[in-house]
């Protein structure tokens, strides 16, 4: 990927020309899914969006390369970010939210109809039942594995912040947490099973009545 984006482009990009836009919308737009005037609003500030370069149809307008758009999308992503000044403090959290909680697919759904809608808010609840029992998990994981604890809970911090810059939506999440929130959630379920298999009467019984040899003797 990086090989080839230095050939195609001259060496004029390492990684990606979607990083400048990406922050440009984690600003106007963090929620990531372009709903009602978002669309118009991407064009009245950046002049341009990702639909009109990724279209096979020519936009109405001139568009310089790919390398120059992403860097005057940085020039403005930069502008942007000393504009908003603390308010970029609840932005982020609203961020954080879309990210873990997946509130992005509750409140950022008007354009769909409302079955899709009711769907993806059962999908929601579904994940915060996930969370709630992989936190329980990573608790219990403390107690006994201390290092692999804190190291989740590092990878967990490290990927929040590097996204934090960026459209945080709960898509974005899916290939770096999710897994680690299922193992943890399994986890959970599993111990918890164990315990009550492990407490059931036959058990309880087994470990209260007096062992037939020492009741003979």
């Amino acid at each position: 990927m990086v090989d080839s984006d230095l050939i195609v482009f001259h060496g004029r990009v390492l990684l990606s020309t979607q990083g400048g836009i990406n922050a440009v919308q984690g600003v106007l737009t963090p929620q990531g899914r372009v709903q009602g005037g978002d669309l118009t609003l991407l064009h009245n500030v950046l002049g341009w969006q990702a639909g009109d370069i990724e279209s096979d149809t020519p936009p109405d307008f001139s568009i310089p390369a790919e390398p120059e758009l992403d860097r005057r999308a940085w020039v403005l992503a930069f502008h942007l970010w000393r504009n908003e000044s603390w308010r970029l403090i609840p932005l982020s959290l609203s961020k954080l939210g879309y990210f873990w909680l997946s509130t992005d697919q509750v409140f950022w759904t008007r354009s769909f109809s409302g079955t899709q809608r009711i769907m993806r808010f059962c999908g929601v609840l579904v994940h915060w039942i996930v969370m709630v029992f992989a936190v329980a998990g990573w608790k219990r994981l403390s107690r006994v594995h201390g290092d692999e604890a804190r190291f989740l809970l590092a990878y967990a911090v490290l990927i929040s912040l590097l996204h934090l810059p960026f459209i945080m939506s709960s898509r974005y999440r899916i290939p770096f947490i999710e897994p680690v929130l299922v193992i943890l959630f399994a986890g959970t379920i599993g111990a918890e099973t164990s315990v009550s298999s492990s407490s059931s009467p036959s058990q309880f019984l087994r470990t209260q009545l007096p062992h037939p040899e020492i009741a003979s003797s």
